[in-house]
């Protein structure tokens, strides 16, 4: 091969270098942005409450997807992974960290969060999210509708007070 062929490729591989950069400084604002969600993920006093008014965004479907269309520009493909349910808290707060990421990503409505996050439970989450919500139905309690309502159960099941009260004496 030739001096030339070997320019061209450093010239590309630094064009793909700097293409890559924004992106490297989204990725490291994303972990700084989960490492502080993680340190705040106790039971706040709001969370306790029955039912939260949530301010709403009025935007509508037009702008919301205008507005992704611009986000993602690099089209990436971001998802809510499953959960299970199994006795892991820091799985559980992991998981937690990315759904509520992924929210924030993609602009969701706080109408649908509710709906969304229940479908991807499986297994004994699954389970727990279905007897809970026809328990609720049975004592004529309103259905879960805000995500602030849903993430206090998921931490009330999934998150043992001891784990929360170790991590918080570890401040």
């Amino acid at each position: 091969m030739s001096n030339t062929s070997n320019n061209l490729s450093n010239e590309e591989l630094l064009a793909s270098n700097a293409a890559l950069k924004p992106q490297v400084e989204y990725l490291a604002k994303q972990v700084a942005q989960l490492t502080k969600l993680k340190m705040s993920m106790v039971n706040t006093p709001e969370e306790r409450d029955e039912e939260e008014e949530v301010p709403l965004k009025a935007n509508s479907s037009n702008t919301t997807r205008g507005e992704n269309h611009e986000r993602g520009a690099t089209d990436f493909k971001v998802d809510i992974p499953t959960f299970e349910g199994k006795n892991d808290p820091d799985d559980f707060l992991e998981w937690l960290e990315t759904v509520e990421c992924v929210f924030d990503f993609k602009d969701v409505p706080e109408k649908k969060k509710v709906k969304i996050v229940a479908l991807k439970f499986l297994k004994y989450a699954s389970t727990w999210w279905s007897n809970l919500s026809n328990q609720r139905r049975r004592e004529n309690k309103a259905p879960v509708k805000t995500w602030l309502k849903m993430r206090s159960l998921l931490k009330n099941k999934f998150l043992p007070e001891q784990y929360v009260r170790d991590n918080f004496a570890r401040l």
